[in-house]
């Protein structure tokens, strides 16, 4: 079985988290609920703030209501989804990276 790797890093506290996931947790949800595959303990993250997806060979987030994403840059519509394929989101003071 084949897994994900997730690093987060919390920029305002000084910390950087790498965690492996089971593959068949795809789409993983993102926010500061328990249930998510990826919990940031923050009260600047929305419950449910992304999903992310793989594609192919490529990773896609997708913005859910009430949510602040930015992927490449650029702050991500919400309900849109966008490729980020090399480069960590970012979700208030948290960065995402996600590789297999």
């Amino acid at each position: 079985m084949s897994h994900i790797h997730v690093q987060v890093e919390n920029r305002q506290a000084g910390w950087t988290k790498k965690v492996e996931l089971a593959d068949d947790l795809w789409p993983l949800r993102v926010g500061s609920s328990e249930g998510c595959a990826i919990v940031l303990e923050s009260p600047e993250v929305a419950p449910e703030n992304a999903i992310i997806e793989r594609l192919g060979a490529h990773n896609y987030v997708k913005a859910l209501p009430g949510s602040a994403v930015r992927a490449n840059g650029s702050v991500v519509g919400v309900g849109k989804s966008v490729r980020f394929d090399d480069t960590p989101l970012e979700i208030g003071a948290f960065r995402i990276s996600v590789r297999y």
